[in-house]
């Protein structure tokens, strides 16, 4: 199982540049993607830049020792953390809104050792944006989780993964169980663009009574979102077969089989790739905001216009 992360934003949308890195790391078999603290001003600009990301996840990999997890909460957030000897995953749970969580957090816990902090996007608040007392939040609760140290442990686990096409999810159903010498975690990844808090907690509750504590995530999927994020999607769970691939795939799993063993390694690398920076999406919403709805079915009037065109050509020619 490998469960992948990186310093850029999966987006803008649809099939745009590094909006394709989902999917490409989802289909990779065994794998899971984990949003990094990051916001659309660190989408990648093309296929191509993401491409040159994707030819850089395999590197040597240094082998850890794992401790029993942990959390730390705070009035809005609560942070899950998977330690080991040398390295901590940290993932930041919204309890009533979370989305893109900006890479100063992730600089302020590069102060405290090697540490990866993820954003679950777990909980949809339309038009939310992280405020900085709240971004000032979740660093407080960094630094009280780097004070905390547990026991070494053994750890078994358990992993299913699904190809599911719904309304609001993308592609995938994962879920990776761990089993740290009776306590059980999860970690169940809904891939698409945040998750729908009520639905959430619903899915939290099914896996708690299967004595399992959860973390939720979803690794901001941008396949069905539209140009404008904020304006153009549903999180998961927002449409009845959302919910209904959820739970067809949980009532499958075999949550007592957690037996399977095998070594924890650890790898990270330096990339660079070009990134379209915060200006252009900060541009694009004012423009929308100016021009109304008319203006906006104009623009994508003409864009299905040179599609048709591009396609009579395309007929012509070959």
């Amino acid at each position: 199982v490998k469960i992948i992360s990186d310093s850029f934003h999966p987006g803008p949308f649809g099939n745009v540049g590094g909006a394709k890195l989902v999917k490409r790391i989802l289909d990779m078999g065994n794998t899971m993607y984990l949003h990094s603290a990051s916001t659309h001003g660190e989408n990648i600009v093309s296929g191509e830049e993401a491409e040159k990301l994707m030819d850089s996840i395999t590197c040597n990999c240094k082998e850890l020792r794992a401790m029993k997890p942990y959390e730390v909460e705070s009035k809005k957030f609560k942070i899950t953390v998977f330690p080991f000897d040398s390295f901590r995953l940290m993932i930041v749970s919204g309890k009533n809104a979370i989305d893109d969580i900006p890479p100063e957090v992730q600089e302020f816990a590069d102060k405290f050792g090697d540490i990866l902090v993820c954003d679950a996007h777990n909980s949809y608040k339309k038009g939310y944006d992280v405020t900085p007392d709240e971004v000032e939040e979740i660093k407080s609760l960094i630094e009280k989780a780097t004070g905390i140290e547990t026991e070494e442990s053994t750890v078994m686990y358990s992993f299913s993964k699904r190809k599911v096409d719904t309304t609001n999810i993308c592609r995938y159903l994962a879920l990776l169980i761990l089993d740290y010498e009776g306590e059980k975690y999860a970690v169940f990844m809904i891939d698409s663009n945040n998750i729908e808090k009520a639905f959430r907690l619903r899915v939290e509750r099914f896996l708690e009574d299967k004595k399992v504590k959860a973390i939720v995530i979803s690794p901001d999927d941008h396949a069905k979102t539209g140009i404008l994020p904020k304006l153009g999607y549903e999180p998961a769970g927002a449409d009845k077969s959302d919910v209904r691939a959820v739970f067809d795939f949980l009532k499958g799993i075999d949550f007592k089989n957690v037996k399977e063993k095998g070594k924890i390694s650890y790898c990270k690398k330096d990339v660079k790739a070009k990134v379209i920076g915060s200006a252009f999406f900060e541009n694009l919403e004012r423009a929308v905001i100016q021009m109304g709805g008319k203006a906006m079915f104009l623009f994508f009037l003409i864009i299905f216009l040179q599609l048709t065109i591009a396609v009579i050509l395309g007929t012509l020619l070959f």
